[in-house]
């Protein structure tokens, strides 16, 4: 990943961060790298777990960045997901998030339960 992608996504990580904080939510942890992936933001707001992907590109030559995660995608953050949940021993609602970015626009659009999984979880 060039350094220039790699700026553009912290932005954008950063920006979704503080757009969650604005909404009452306490940001748990963020990267959490693991062999299978990454998790971009993990948040907890009334006893609840987010997993938020965040999208940010700074053009779109397939559509929105919000496309990006497919099936195969949200496959992955739910195997990374289950993971963590059972490394923190975490009980509670589970959400998958997307917060889509584009870095030459103003708009941040926030999909809170972006899509739903089926995993051995709380």
């Amino acid at each position: 990943m060039t350094r220039a992608r790699q700026s553009l996504g912290k932005r954008g990580e950063d920006r979704a961060a503080e757009f969650l904080m604005g909404r009452g939510f306490r940001i748990v942890e963020r990267n959490v790298r693991t062999r299978q992936g990454e998790l971009d933001i993990v948040a907890e707001k009334e006893g609840d777990i987010f997993f938020v992907e965040v999208r940010t590109a700074s053009r779109a030559p397939y559509g929105p960045p919000l496309y990006s995660v497919g099936p195969a995608k949200q496959a992955r953050l739910t195997r990374l997901a289950s993971t963590y949940l059972a490394s923190k021993h975490a009980r509670g609602g589970v959400h998958f998030s997307v917060i889509a970015i584009a870095d030459d626009q103003d708009e941040l659009e926030w999909i809170e339960d972006a899509f739903i999984a089926d995993a051995p979880w709380g």
